[in-house]
């Protein structure tokens, strides 16, 4: 990964942490398989908990009864999304933290501010049929251009990363 990847992984990483949508993006890694996308994302949720993130797939933020899960979380990651279904331009909202309206199964709707941070991998960038600069703008696409063959690959690396996260938890709170 250069620098600047890096520099903008990290920036993410920290940036899911804190209940803000200043940036008004959403981070978008693109990349054919066997190069790091699902491990790094797996290590963001095991930072984050279970409990402060989401995992919707985009085609399921407007389901209505499913929307309400982005209330009060940190992010919403979804790996190997499906890039068949097209990205609806009301997603913009979302990543801009507008009030929105989820209808859970047998309750009443409500309104909620979402704060989630969207995050996303996928092997190409989704459809969408909305082409506005509007909508461009609200992605940083972060490609993975390196495909590890398989006998450079680590297959415990999750795991080894994984063990490492409560040290990551006392870096962020030394911070």
């Amino acid at each position: 990964v250069s620098q600047s990847r890096y520099t903008r992984l990290r920036q993410w990483f920290g940036y899911c942490l804190v209940p803000v949508t200043k940036t008004e993006k959403c981070l978008y890694l693109k990349g054919e398989g066997a190069n790091g996308k699902s491990t790094m994302l797996t290590v963001l949720q095991a930072l984050l908990g279970k409990e402060q993130y989401s995992v919707l797939e985009p085609s399921e933020f407007f389901e209505n009864f499913k929307l309400g899960e982005l209330q009060n979380k940190l992010a919403n990651v979804a790996t190997d999304i499906d890039t068949h279904n097209i990205f609806d331009a009301r997603f913009k909202k979302l990543v801009t933290g507008e009030e929105t309206i989820a209808r859970p199964i047998y309750q009443p709707p409500f309104k909620f501010l979402p704060f989630a941070r969207f995050i996303f991998a996928a092997n190409d960038f989704i459809p969408t049929k909305d082409r506005s600069l509007g909508f461009f703008r609200r992605f940083d696409v972060i490609e993975f251009k390196r495909v590890f063959a398989e006998s450079e690959q680590d297959k415990d690396l999750k795991e080894k990363l994984l063990k490492e996260v409560p040290y990551l938890h006392r870096y962020r709170d030394w911070e």
